[in-house]
Order: structure tokens, then C-alpha cells, then sequence
């Protein structure tokens, strides 16, 4: 689940899908978007790096901002930039399909359904009255109001999904323990991608 990682011994609020370790226990994954919050805890991994309080990047995906005890504005800054740029690494990580059987042929239904009941790994969230559906790196959405416009009733619609082969099911955001309000409803889409994204190999530098 996570994309990100802060290393840190202060307490701080990360962003949904980051995760916080301290400084003790932290190593650094160079090809994982990181943030080293204190100029004394970039040190501690990188000796020979020269700190330029303008440029607060070490290298391509690792970056450092000062403790919020050195520069509190800053910090805060810094913290919502690392969040934005983990949000936009994974938009570009994951397509998403709108699924529509009403406005569509019937070999579009046809072939996406051999999709979905493909032998790919899946993960298939059922929430609210959408379905997404993550097949490799594509999360389909399908709308049970609109399935059921055409005749099909909620329950025959969940049984025939539930069917679907090399699946995790999700019916609740609950593991996200209390996170999830800070989802905005339009990444919802994104969440059967994050669950199936493994903690990224650590590499000690």
C-alpha cells in the first residue's frame, strides 16, 4: 500500500498511503519517492550531501525539509508538495476505465467481460453503487444503477461480480481506519491499485 515514505522522528499527520518510520529503524529506497524531514536526519544518510536550503532535493525521488522545530513553514510547505507529488506519481501509474454496457456494443460487453473474468489478479472494491475493478495497472468502474436500468437487479449483479476469478474482494474502506476522509471522491478509483501495490524492496544506502 504504500508510495511513499517519511522518515522521521517527529509525530506528524502523513499523507493517505504514506508511510512514517523513524529515523533508528529507516532505510532509504533511492527509486522510492522519500522525504527526510531534519537537517540532522539527511546528514545521517547522506554524510557528504551539501544542504541548499532552496533546492531540498538529494536525489531524483528522495527529497529532505527542516524539522518544524527549524522552520515550521516551510516544513508544512514541503509536506503538502510530497503529498502532491505522490498523488501525481500515482495518476500516472494507473488508467482508468469508465464501464458503460448501455451506450456499447455487444462485443464491448463481450470483451470486457473476458477481461474481468480473465486469469489476471484482481482486486474488486464494491462501494456504494460502484464497482472498480483493478486488472494489471487499468481500474474499471462499473455503475450498479445503470446495470440495473437495463433489467439486471443489485443482488444478480453482485452475485455475477462476486464470481469473478483471482480476486480480493473489498467491501468497506474500514482498513484504512479512519483515513479515508481525507480521500477525495473522485480517487476512490484508486484504491484497488494501492491495495495490491506491495511495500516497495528496501535498499539500504
Amino acid at each position: 500500500m504504500r508510495l511513499g515514505h517519511i522518515i522521521t522522528d517527529e509525530r506528524i499527520k502523513p499523507p493517505l498511503f504514506v508511510e512514517v518510520t523513524k529515523v533508528d529503524r529507516a532505510e532509504v529506497n533511492p527509486h522510492e519517492l522519500t522525504l527526510i524531514v531534519g537537517k540532522e536526519t539527511v546528514k545521517r544518510f547522506y554524510p557528504d550531501f551539501e544542504l541548499k536550503y532552496l533546492d531540498r532535493r538529494v536525489s531524483e525521488n528522495v527529497y529532505w525539509t527542516f524539522s518544524k522545530y527549524e522552520k515550521r513553514n516551510m516544513h508544512d510547505d514541503d509536506l503538502d508538495r510530497f503529498s502532491s507529488l505522490v498523488e501525481t506519481s500515482l495518476r500516472r501509474k494507473v488508467k482508468y476505465v469508465p464501464i458503460s454496457f448501455m451506450s456499447n456494443s455487444y462485443t464491448y460487453a463481450k470483451n470486457i467481460l473476458s477481461i474481468l473474468f480473465g486469469d489476471k489478479e484482481k482486486v474488486v472494491m464494491y462501494i456504494g453503487k460502484t464497482v472498480y475493478i483493478l486488472v494489471g495497472s487499468t481500474v474499471y468502474g462499473i455503475f450498479i444503477d445503470e446495470i440495473a436500468y437495463i433489467g439486471l437487479s443489485e443482488t444478480k449483479i453482485v452475485n455475477v461480480l462476486s464470481r469473478i476469478p483471482n480476486a480480493k474482494f473489498v467491501y468497506s474502506l474500514d482498513f484504512l481506519k479512519g483515513r479515508e476522509k481525507g480521500i477525495k471522491p473522485g480517487d476512490l478509483k484508486f484504491i484497488p491499485y494501492l491495495l495490491k501495490t506491495p511495500t516497495a524492496k528496501r535498499k539500504t544506502i
